[in-house]
């Protein structure tokens, strides 16, 4: 493996190939030629989402955003991967570094008012709504499906919903995919069912994707790489006592699942050098390790600025490789678009 998480350039892994076979083919959906099912996995992680919505802004810079057959997400990847698929990840990454922080998604005060630290009403009500509006009904009638990743309280387990009745319906799978425990009180309710931040039970989107039949994944993770550890953090220890409230044995179940993710990554940067031999392939993309980790709380513009230029530039280098072109230095800069007043 080498030292950061860009594939080596004397590999040419089967993601990547496939990919670059259909964005200078015929790789938009419904002129396919190939028989494989490519999915794009997005993890969010709170503000740390702002690393894969830089790396989606990348892909759709690209060319490649017709490749995908489907895209999967939880929380902050599941909104990102939504606007993605509305061709509007430019408008979204502001959302991070400017929309946010201003206006006060994460405020710890909240909790000495009985309120959730996480503002969910801001977010789809306000922000997705009128700041950065979000196109549902692009999204609802692309041909490319979202899979939004909730937890089931009652029933402990995950839910991939891919197929969504409305707007309304669509919007509440993205709010209750993002109920993440601690950070928000209570649990969301979706289609008559007690559900809460699909990543509890579902920690890595690739799962997804690859339990839903692809045969090549791409995964955009925002984690370092080497920077997790197997030991369950405040915030975890936290989250569970809260399940358990919510449902008896669901704190448990979310500490066993924490622990496997640890399995889960050493498995991905396994395959980013060293691809199976037969599908399905995925190949994840992360910051690389040393760099400095973006936390679910951040509200800085500096250093969420900088993770937006290192996905950006990690992605785009990947990508340029593995289209036969040379690795080349480069700087990525912010990109402003306009949108109405308040």
């Amino acid at each position: 493996m080498s030292a950061d998480s860009t594939p080596d350039p004397s590999v040419t892994h089967p993601v990547l190939r496939i990919l670059h076979e259909r964005r200078v083919g015929n790789g938009k959906p419904g002129q396919r030629t190939d028989p494989h099912k490519v999915g794009l996995a997005v993890e969010g992680g709170g503000m740390r989402g702002v690393v894969s919505a830089a790396m989606l802004a990348a892909l759709e810079e690209f060319g490649i955003a017709d490749c995908f057959d489907a895209v999967y997400g939880a929380s902050a990847g599941a909104i990102s991967g939504a606007y993605f698929l509305a061709g509007e990840t430019w408008k979204s990454l502001p959302l991070y570094y400017q929309d946010l922080p201003a206006r006060g998604l994460i405020d710890l005060k909240r909790v000495l008012r009985g309120k959730s630290i996480l503002d969910l009403d801001l977010l789809f009500d306000d922000v997705m709504e009128h700041v950065r509006p979000l196109d549902y009904e692009k999204v609802l009638s692309g041909p490319v499906p979202l899979g939004v990743a909730v937890t089931l309280v009652d029933r402990m387990e995950p839910l991939l919903v891919t197929s969504f009745e409305s707007k309304a319906d669509l919007k509440e799978a993205l709010r209750a995919g993002s109920w993440r425990p601690v950070l928000v009180r209570g649990t969301a309710e979706y289609r008559g069912q007690r559900a809460v931040d699909g990543s509890m039970l579902a920690a890595l989107p690739y799962t997804l994707a690859v339990d839903d039949g692809c045969t090549h994944v791409l995964s955009l993770s925002t984690f370092p790489t080497g920077g997790y550890s197997t030991k369950p953090s405040l915030l975890g220890k936290l989250t569970a006592r809260q399940l358990d409230r919510a449902r008896k044995g669901l704190g448990a179940l979310y500490l066993d699942h924490a622990r496997k993710k640890y399995d889960g990554l050493r498995w991905l940067a396994s395959q980013r050098d060293a691809p199976n031999a037969d599908p399905p392939f995925v190949l994840d993309l992360a910051p690389a390790s040393g760099e400095d980790t973006i936390s679910r709380w951040e509200t800085r513009l500096g250093p969420l600025v900088h993770a937006v230029e290192r996905s950006y530039e990690m992605v785009y280098t990947t990508f340029r490789m593995g289209a036969g072109g040379e690795r080349a230095s480069v700087r990525a800069v912010p990109r402003w678009t306009v949108v109405p007043a308040d």
